[in-house]
């Protein structure tokens, strides 16, 4: 059923296994590492912490909700604790990608707002909530939400599928390498 493993099988595949992650961190330079942390750090400059924050956010939400959306249909499909089959695993991402939109939407809106408009017409981000919400209604910060959420569905339903099927695949590949 099981086969035995010796100590020498363990590390051998510990070190294939790290031997194969110094190969891809060979293969991404030290500069894209610089570049990337440039570019958090020139936003952060730019825009403000808010602006990261509200990435940081939108991701939290949309993993969060990606996990309790597959426990949900795992559990309605008749699959609690098993891999999704593909048709509930892309409504799952879709799911989770619709419910990070429509929480974090009114951050883009006002985020828009305040690139287009002079800088003395709004004073912070807090200024632009209240001065929207009162002169122009709280629905305002949710024009466009339906174009967006047509371009959410399929893009965040598909990127956790794909991301969900290679996972399992992987899983497969691995359990067979043991039995």
């Amino acid at each position: 059923m099981y086969e035995a493993y010796t100590v020498f099988d363990v590390f051998s595949e510990l070190f294939v296994s790290r031997f194969a992650m110094a190969e891809a961190c060979a293969l991404i330079s030290l500069s894209d590492f610089e570049e990337a942390y440039r570019l958090i750090y020139q936003t952060y400059l730019k825009d403000g912490f808010l602006s990261l924050w509200r990435v940081i956010l939108y991701a939290a939400i949309q993993f969060c909700a990606h996990d309790q959306y597959k426990r949900l249909l795992g559990g309605y499909c008749g699959f609690q604790g098993k891999a999704l089959p593909p048709v509930p695993r892309l409504l799952a991402g879709s799911m989770a990608g619709t419910t990070a939109a429509m929480l974090t939407y009114s951050l883009d809106m006002v985020r828009a707002r305040m690139a287009v408009t002079p800088k003395e017409m709004y004073s912070n981000i807090m200024h632009v909530f209240v001065r929207i919400s009162r002169e122009e209604g709280l629905k305002t910060l949710y024009h466009g939400f339906t174009p967006t959420t047509l371009g959410v569905v399929p893009h965040a339903g598909l990127s956790f599928f794909t991301y969900e099927t290679l996972k399992k695949m992987h899983a497969g590949s691995v359990l067979s390498q043991l039995i």
